[in-house]
C-alpha cells in the first residue's frame, strides 16, 4: 500500500508485536482473544476521589455485557472476564500487601493465563476496573524508573466530567509518604509489589509472567 508522509505510524509497532508473539514475520489475526477485567480496591489516598460503587457498576456492567469495555470486545469477537482481586491496604502507612499474599496473587496470575492458554486463547488483554490502582501503578513506577508522581499521575475526573485538584493533590501526596516509608527497603520485584504494588498489580504480572 502506498502510505504518504509517516504511513501507519505508531500503528506499524502494534503490527510489530503481533508479529513477534507469533514469531512470524507477517502477523495473522488473533482468533480467540480473551480480555481479563482486573478487579481491585486499594485503600487510603490512592484511593482519593474514586468511590466503590462505580467500580462495581463497571464490572456489572461487564458481566451483563453491557459498558463501553464490554460492547467493543464483542464487536471485536473477544471474551470478558472478570477477576476479583485481594485488597491493598494504604501504601502510605504500610505495605499494600503481606508477602504471603503477594504469592498467592502471582499464583492466581499465573493460573488464568494458564487456563486462558489450554481454553484455545491466543491474546490475553488486560484491563483494570478498581479504586486507587493508578496511583499505586505510579507509585510502582516511581520506584522502578525515578520519576516523579506529579509527572505520571494523571488528573482526577469526576462522574460529572469535573477536575478534582484535592483529590489529585492527595494521591501525590501518599505516593510521596509511600515511597519515604520504603525508601531503604529491598527492591527485588516480590517486595515492590509487597510494598506499593498491590493485590491487582501482583495478579497482572502473574498473567504477564504466565503468558510469558
Amino acid at each position: 500500500l502506498d502510505f504518504p508522509g509517516a504511513g501507519l505510524g505508531t500503528l506499524t509497532d502494534v503490527v510489530r508485536f503481533a508479529a513477534g508473539t507469533q514469531s512470524r514475520a507477517t502477523p495473522y489475526p488473533w482468533e480467540s482473544v480473551r480480555v481479563l477485567v482486573l478487579n481491585g480496591v486499594h485503600a487510603g489516598g490512592a484511593a482519593a476521589g474514586e468511590t466503590d460503587d462505580a467500580a462495581a457498576r463497571r464490572i456489572e456492567q461487564a458481566h451483563d455485557g453491557a459498558g463501553a469495555l464490554a460492547l467493543l470486545a464483542g464487536a471485536a469477537g473477544a471474551t470478558v472476564s472478570t477477576v476479583p482481586c485481594p485488597a491493598s491496604a494504604a501504601i502510605e502507612s504500610g505495605d499494600a500487601l503481606p508477602a504471603d499474599a503477594v504469592e498467592d496473587a502471582l499464583g492466581l496470575g499465573w493460573r488464568l493465563a494458564e487456563s486462558a492458554v489450554d481454553e484455545g486463547a491466543d491474546a490475553l488483554v488486560l484491563a483494570a476496573v478498581g479504586v486507587g490502582s493508578e496511583a499505586a501503578a505510579v507509585a510502582l513506577t516511581n520506584l522502578t524508573a525515578g520519576s516523579e508522581a506529579a509527572a505520571l499521575l494523571d488528573r482526577v475526573v469526576t462522574a460529572d466530567g469535573g477536575v478534582d485538584d484535592t483529590a489529585w493533590m492527595i494521591r501525590c501526596l501518599a505516593i510521596r509518604d509511600a515511597l519515604h516509608r520504603v525508601r531503604t527497603r529491598p527492591r527485588d520485584p516480590r517486595s515492590l509489589l509487597a510494598m506499593v504494588g498491590g493485590g491487582d498489580i501482583a495478579v497482572a504480572t502473574g498473567i504477564i509472567l504466565g503468558a510469558t
